[in-house]
């Protein structure tokens, strides 16, 4: 069960520009650790291809630090513009 008092939900854009990946992921990178270091122990992300998967890959990265945990929620899979596109 998630505590929705300790909980952040993951959701963006599944098209990013190229040039701004890398600057994305640093400054996610320091919002998750910001967010850990307050006692966030609940992460959800919609896990469609792009900002998504970016923010479901660092939490899986950093489970190792502490109690930090992912859930994934695939409500889209069923859904035409996903299921044509991806």
């Amino acid at each position: 069960m998630i505590n929705s008092v300790f909980a952040c939900c993951f959701t963006g854009h599944r098209n990013l520009p190229a040039k701004k990946i890398e600057k994305i992921i640093l400054n996610l990178d320091r919002e998750i650790e910001n967010l850990i270091a307050k006692g966030i122990t609940d992460f959800i992300s919609g896990g469609a291809i792009g900002f998504d998967q970016i923010a479901a890959s660092l939490i899986i990265a950093k489970k190792k630090m502490g109690n930090a945990k992912i859930k994934m929620n695939y409500g889209t899979r069923n859904k035409k513009c996903y299921t044509e596109n991806y």
